[in-house]
């Protein structure tokens, strides 16, 4: 008799695909790794940007240009 038979629908379908099931758990640890290398440096830009003064600073007073006018 052929190996096939004795087997359950599950469990031929396990035997066939772990080829697949392998190449699928490398593919997502490389992808959720470089998620997250995106994540960190987007998070340091946005703290980056959330904690910096806009506008350009007047070097004789240290205010932001923005706030009063030097005509």
């Amino acid at each position: 008799m052929q190996r096939w038979k004795e087997l359950t629908a599950l469990d031929l379908f396990q035997e066939e695909h772990k080829d697949q099931l392998k190449l699928a758990q490398e593919w997502i640890e490389k992808t959720s790794q470089s998620c997250s290398a995106v994540a960190v440096l987007l998070a340091t830009v946005v703290f980056a940007a959330a904690y910096t003064i806009p506008g350009d600073s007047c070097l004789w007073e240290a205010m932001p240009q923005l706030l009063f006018s030097y005509d």
